[in-house]
């Protein structure tokens, strides 16, 4: 029908109903997920230099090898492999521009890794404090906290208990790993995992039973997939709505959500990129609570791989795409890219899990979980 009074109506519902997801639509503060985490991360190699009474000259060479960032890096695969033909994912950040015509004009990858992450350390060395109180872990997580010290200071302390003990106390959830195919060069980060984050449960490729392990218990859940493990969680979550309720945050780490190279099957580009293509959208992946539920991407750099990354899997593979955003849906997928770390024999694992676990934490309490 066309009538006034008909149109009037038609007009009238879909402003109610704008209003009511207007009122519901989850509003959490805008973080930067990779500045975060690097942070975090620099933080706890603070808290182990001064554990063993180093200089800081010791930490800040240990933050340049450990932590590569630039706070215009983002793709950074693409930035140095072809930084002359680069299209920006939106508009430019920061010394974006700039960046890339510093990229450009060196002549190999080597020279362009080294520029992007040997040469600007200010921000790794700044005091993370200035990032504001929306970074600060004692927001989210009700740390104890002794005078004048903040929610960074307590996670520098880790050793100290006061952490951990908060994390389990605050944010009572069910930590499950699920592991992949070993990549020649990659460490594996869940060993570590389930030793700094309390109550940490790993799971082993192929992780068939994965949907029977996950409903032994009904509290809330953070996935952990490492390699062709986030495979296995991704199938599960698609297929159980009840458990992605349930579930607080998804982490990927070196994960081939965009496919192995290597293979031609299930783990192959091909067939990823069409599960991709069909599933990863808000409306297959929602949750009945409105909500944003965090999916965080975590790569491995080799500097001498090529293309970009580490064991045969190239950076941009590791990293979840844009969530497919359907007309009339309601967004419940977010995604979180926390860069890239070396794949250094030397990485100290334990730090990497702890500040891995202190900002899933504090983010999926950010977003009202």
């Amino acid at each position: 029908m066309t009538d006034p009074l008909s149109v009037a109506l038609a007009l009238g519902a879909a402003g109610a109903a704008g209003a009511l997801s207007w009122l519901y639509w989850p509003r959490p503060p805008e973080l930067d997920g990779e500045r975060w985490f690097k942070l975090a991360l620099a933080t706890t190699l603070r808290g182990r230099t001064e554990a063993l009474g180093g200089a800081a000259a010791e930490w800040e060479a240990a933050v340049v090898r450990f932590v590569p960032y630039h706070p215009a890096g983002r793709e950074p695969e693409r930035k140095v492999a072809f930084p002359e033909a680069v299209a920006l994912p939106g508009p430019a950040l920061a010394g974006e521009r700039e960046l890339l015509q510093a990229l450009a004009a060196l002549p190999d990858r080597p020279s362009r890794w080294a520029h992007l992450y040997d040469v600007d350390r200010a921000v790794r060395l700044s005091d993370p404090a200035e990032l504001g109180p929306a970074y600060d872990f004692a927001r989210w997580l009700h740390l104890p906290r002794r005078t004048e010290e903040t929610g960074w200071d307590v996670l520098a302390s880790w050793d100290d208990g006061r952490f951990p003990t908060a994390l389990a106390g605050s944010f009572p959830a069910r930590w499950v790993g699920v592991g992949g195919r070993p990549r020649v060069g990659v460490p594996s980060l869940l060993p570590a995992m389930a030793s700094e984050v309390p109550g940490f449960e790993q799971i082993t490729w192929p992780a068939a039973d994965l949907a029977e392990v996950l409903r032994l218990s009904d509290v809330p859940l953070v996935l952990v997939g490492e390699e062709a493990g986030i495979v296995a969680i991704l199938r599960v979550l698609l297929d159980d709505p009840e458990l992605r309720d349930r579930v607080l945050a998804v982490v990927s780490i070196g994960g081939i959500i965009g496919g192995d190279p290597a293979e031609t099957g299930e783990l192959g580009p091909g067939a990823r990129s069409d599960w991709l293509g069909a599933h990863f959208a808000h409306y297959a992946l929602d949750t009945e609570k409105v909500r944003f539920t965090p999916y965080f991407s975590l790569g491995w750099l080799d500097r001498g791989a090529d293309p970009p990354g580490a064991g045969g899997l190239p950076i941009a593979a590791s990293r979840f795409p844009p969530v497919r955003q359907d007309p009339g849906v309601v967004p419940t997928v977010e995604t979180v890219d926390l860069g890239l770390l070396p794949a250094d024999p030397a990485l100290p694992l334990d730090l990497v899990a702890r500040a891995l676990a202190a900002v899933v934490a504090a983010w999926a309490r950010s977003r009202g979980t």
